[in-house]
């Protein structure tokens, strides 16, 4: 996320305000807020008033969109400031790595519970604004150095390098960690080095990133599909999100298969899962042509008796 959305962000080049990507970035960040939310409700739950207090869990896609929030305001102060972008991204990102220890030992029984629930996973949040969002910002500052120097992504040795600093992330990140302990005896240091998920993660992500880098540099031309699997991705979670979790009518494919799948049958259920998906977005178009116009017939069925009281209304008044 913070790759793209940054790369994008440069490359319209205006300032702050008449950046089309500032606006468009707000909207987005706070419509998958939204939806993060929209994808927790039991329909048939509303229906008879019940609230369950999972509907308030924090996930990935809230994490994500105040993400996009959060590096529009670093941007903000990039153009106030002065300061090196990617240099601000990397260490709002670093120093959100190293605070994790004191946000999640932190109290927050006195924050509202769907306030509290950005920062804690005590009430079942997967996803927390504390590390999660320092993955974005250091993806933006990824993203800006691919702007600045675009003919990196298709050389042999920039995937190399990030692929070798990934591995090198991956394994060498408790020795720094305790050597920063050591020089500052700052706690945060030591207790990240012992449960070292941030970094170790981090690692695999650049190594992820080297190596899809360096494929697409070597295709001479990327297939369509595989373009516009990539621009549907946001609907492909939002389907997969009610399809495998069942939250909106509280049946889903999790609740006939939990715990019980082998090696064998979860690969063969994965191949299956992402392949349907695939097949639903080349079909996209056409499941949208089909549908939209219902859906539009069937909210103007429903709101016509209110379209109505509203004219009787009027002619009265």
């Amino acid at each position: 996320t913070g790759l793209v959305f940054v790369y994008l962000l440069m490359k319209d080049g205006r300032v702050f305000w008449e950046n089309y990507r500032v606006k468009k970035g707000i909207r987005r960040g706070f419509f998958l807020v939204f939806l993060g939310y929209a994808l927790k409700i039991n329909l048939f739950g509303l229906m008879f008033g019940w609230f369950f207090e999972s509907y308030l869990v924090v996930d990935v896609l809230h994490c994500i969109g105040l993400a996009l929030v959060a590096l529009i305001l670093l941007y903000g102060l990039h153009q106030l400031s002065r300061l090196p972008f990617w240099l601000l991204l990397l260490a709002s990102g670093l120093l959100l790595f190293l605070i994790n220890p004191s946000v999640k030992a932190h109290d927050w029984s006195d924050w509202p519970v769907w306030a509290a629930n950005y920062f804690t996973n005590t009430h079942g949040s997967v996803f927390t604004l504390i590390p999660w969002v320092g993955y974005t910002f250091i993806g933006g500052a990824l993203g800006q150095l691919m702007h600045l120097r675009p003919q990196w992504a298709f050389s042999h040795w920039f995937p190399a390098a990030m692929l070798a600093l990934g591995l090198l992330i991956s394994a060498k990140t408790y020795e720094i960690l305790m050597l920063g302990y050591q020089l500052t005896g700052w706690d945060n240091f030591e207790k990240v080095a012992y449960a070292n998920g941030v970094f170790w993660r981090l690692g695999h992500v650049l190594v992820t990133v080297a190596i899809f880098i360096w494929g697409i540099g070597r295709l001479r031309r990327v297939p369509p599909l595989i373009t516009k699997v990539g621009s549907e991705t946001l609907t492909i979670y939002a389907a997969h999100y009610v399809l495998l979790f069942g939250t909106w009518f509280g049946i889903g494919i999790n609740t006939f298969f939990t715990r019980n799948l082998g090696p064998w049958s979860s690969a063969l259920g994965a191949l299956l899962f992402v392949s349907s998906f695939v097949l639903l977005i080349f079909f996209i178009d056409d499941i949208r042509g089909w549908l939209y116009p219902r859906i539009d017939r069937l909210l103007d069925e429903l709101l016509a008796p209110l379209r109505r009281m509203g004219r009787r209304l009027k002619r009265r008044g």
